[in-house]
Order: C-alpha cells, then structure tokens, then sequence
C-alpha cells in the first residue's frame, strides 16, 4: 500500500497544447522509482529545460484518453515488465527539448497498448509506442554523464493508474 500512497501523493497532471486529457499509467517499483529520481536530483539545473525534473515516475501506458470513465477499462494481467540499464534520449528541435529516459522491455505492455488504442477513444498521435519513464526534460542537445546507469529490475504489473482529466488518480486492478 505504500507504494500506492506515493504514487498517487506525487502525481501530477499532464497537459498538452491547453487540452487536458486522462491517461493510463503503470506504476514503477519503489526502488527502481529512487534510483530514478536520485538520477534526476542529481542533474545540473543549468541543461533542465523548462519542464525540468519529471515528478511522477511512471510509465505511460495510453495517452489522450477523451473520458473520465476509467472503471470500464479492462487490462489482462499481469504484464511483464523490464528496464533497460542506460540512459536514452528523445530529441524534438522543434520545442526546444531532449527528454532523458529509460526505455522499456516489455512486448505484453506494447500488444496491450495498441490494443487499448484501437478499442478507447483517444488522442494519441504518436505512430509508435515506445515505453520508457521519463527522468527529465532538457534543454536540446544535452547529455547526462555516459556513466551513469540504471539497475535492471524485472516485475509484474498487476495495476495500473487512470489519470482523470480532473487531475484526480484512479489505482485499478488489472484483471
């Protein structure tokens, strides 16, 4: 239960463009989420863009999600879940940004996710799914240390998180 008080006690909500949407998120194990968020702490403020540090670690499961009716969803569980153990980074020269993250390997977490994305009414626009959790937006072209790296940790998702448009949290059971 611990984990399910700091889940939700840390999440924020996410906006784009001026439009609110709900998502789906998968919860990240307590001790893989510190090691995260120590890598973020530890992050020269001078290279963090304006969106600076991600305060709630999580994976983004489905985005842009057009109703608050989050106890209709059904996802099959348990997902197997693991991290990568490096750093990677998305690039957008357009907003100015690069995002460093830890990428996902799970096949379970993608085939659900399309399959969510083809039966839920959404917004999501991005062509391909790529599973990570974000440690923090920086300013385009900055790097982390090389040396840094993430332990593995292996798990099985059993919940995952509705995020309502009105920034309030749902913790669902998968079923």
């Amino acid at each position: 239960m611990q984990v399910i008080a700091n889940v939700l006690k840390e999440a924020r909500w996410i906006k784009n463009a001026g439009h609110s949407y709900a998502c789906l998120m998968i919860p990240v194990p307590y001790k893989l989420k510190q090691h995260i968020q120590d890598i973020g702490n530890s992050i020269d403020k001078e290279i963090l863009s304006g969106n600076g540090l991600e305060k709630f670690t999580h994976i983004t499961f489905l985005y842009g999600l057009q109703n608050d009716d989050g106890e209709k969803i059904k996802v099959d569980g348990p997902i197997e879940i693991q991290n990568k153990p490096v750093i990677e980074y998305f690039d957008n020269k357009d907003s100015g940004q690069s995002v460093a993250i830890v990428k996902i390997e799970s096949k379970d977490l993608e085939k659900k996710h399309y399959e969510l994305k083809s039966s839920i009414p959404n917004e999501d626009s991005f062509p391909e799914y790529i599973p990570h959790i974000t440690i923090a937006y920086l300013k385009y072209g900055e790097r982390l240390p090389s040396d840094i790296k993430v332990p593995v940790v292996k798990w099985k998702a059993n919940d995952f998180i509705f995020g309502e448009k009105n920034e309030s949290q749902k913790f669902l059971k998968m079923i």
